[in-house]
């Protein structure tokens, strides 16, 4: 496996982003820069570089990915064709890793792929798989199992202090 030093992480001023970020710096092995659209988000840390690029188009995020080792994508599991568009973003300039943004269930798992709420991460794996057979990158996959702590406390799926879910 290759060295990697320089790290991208695109969405790291999201929730579970600023996480990924800060423990990156924390560790002290790598360069961090976030990659953003701008739109909004946290604080980052100091040490963090933050370059804001247009995600809709291929070629900005080539550019703004150039020169990194690794593109560790966190931003949301439904957004997909963003997800394929980093990944074809990142073989141009050369990047070695990815690490897509499947932090929870194994896509890997019949059980998983029969759920709707996985399709757009079977898409992902599946363009992944094509990619790596042609030896144009590497890749990592962090599978810690469906966050239920932060579901259960958001309003964004389950609220358990409001009492109320939400299913899209």
């Amino acid at each position: 496996m290759a060295s990697i030093k320089t790290v991208a992480v695109a969405g790291g001023t999201g929730h579970l982003g600023a996480i990924v970020v800060e423990q990156l710096v924390k560790s002290g092995l790598f360069e961090v820069t976030v990659v953003t659209r701008g739109e909004k988000g946290g604080q980052i840390p100091a040490a963090v570089k933050m370059i804001t690029v247009d995600y809709e188009y291929v070629d900005n995020l080539a550019e703004a990915l150039r020169g990194f080792d690794a593109v560790v994508s966190v931003v949301a599991g439904h957004l997909s064709d963003l997800q394929r568009r980093l990944l074809d973003a990142a073989i141009i300039p050369g990047v070695k890793r990815f690490i897509p943004s499947w932090f929870g269930s194994d896509t890997r798992l019949p059980i998983v792929k029969e759920s709707p709420l996985t399709s757009g991460k079977i898409k992902v794996a599946v363009s992944i798989q094509e990619k790596v057979s042609k030896g144009l990158i590497e890749y990592t996959s962090i599978l810690g199992g469906p966050r239920v702590d932060w579901m259960m406390g958001s309003d964004y799926c389950m609220s358990i202090p409001k009492r109320h879910s939400t299913i899209q």
